[in-house]
């Protein structure tokens, strides 16, 4: 289904069974899941989500993972994960990515910016969820839930809704999968290596502040 017609335009795949209040209701938050994934993240999402909609466990799941664009070249042809809606609770909440973002990188020239920004525009989806827990996979799933969260608040302290449900009283579970690390030098950098390091200064100070 089709969430918004543009070139990073969002997708979800859903299923049409509707979470119950005895459910834990569970946002699970990770960059990559149901298309082409490429690092342990999506190794260890796609198998804590199959172990959360397992017949054992009564969960209702929605994820929110990025969707590369479709002219991404070296994309896997790995088995997507949207025919356990058939079976199970769960819904996938996709974010399109456009052509410029860059795939198989979690490093600053990754689509993590994207991700996290355009994460929000399922913020309504959330809201009627009313997930009980947030699980976020590396620190990026975590920006993207800082940013849902945000935009949720917002809305929540404008129709001050009271008892209602509330997006602050979620637990919320973040995976640290990476750390990583930056480091200034006294000597003298040559011009073209400070605007980078510059970059990366922002980018692992975003990373860092996140974390914690």
């Amino acid at each position: 289904m089709t969430i918004r017609d543009r070139e990073d335009e969002v997708v979800s795949s859903s299923s049409s069974i509707s979470p119950t209040e005895q459910q834990r209701r569970i946002l699970f938050l990770s960059l990559e899941f149901d298309s082409a994934p490429f690092s342990g993240n999506g190794v260890l999402a796609r198998s804590l989500v199959s172990s959360l909609v397992g017949k054992d466990h009564d969960c209702a799941v929605r994820v929110i993972c990025a969707k590369p664009h479709p002219s991404t070249e070296g994309l896997s042809k790995d088995i997507c994960m949207d025919h356990l809606s058939e079976y199970f609770d769960l819904e996938i909440w996709s974010v399109g990515l456009p052509r410029r973002c860059q795939w198989k990188r979690l490093d600053r020239s990754g689509p993590w910016e994207h991700y996290s920004e355009f994460s929000p525009d399922y913020a309504a989806h959330v809201k009627e969820f009313e997930p009980t827990d947030v699980v976020a996979v590396d620190w990026h799933g975590m920006l993207a839930w800082k940013w849902i969260h945000q935009h949720l608040r917002r809305n929540e302290m404008l129709q001050k809704l009271g008892n209602q449900w509330m997006s602050s009283n979620v637990n919320v579970c973040y995976y640290n999968f990476r750390v990583y690390s930056s480091s200034s030098w006294e000597h003298e950098q040559p011009e073209n290596e400070e605007i980078q390091s510059s970059s990366d200064d922002q980018f692992y100070g975003m990373q860092e502040q996140t974390s914690c």
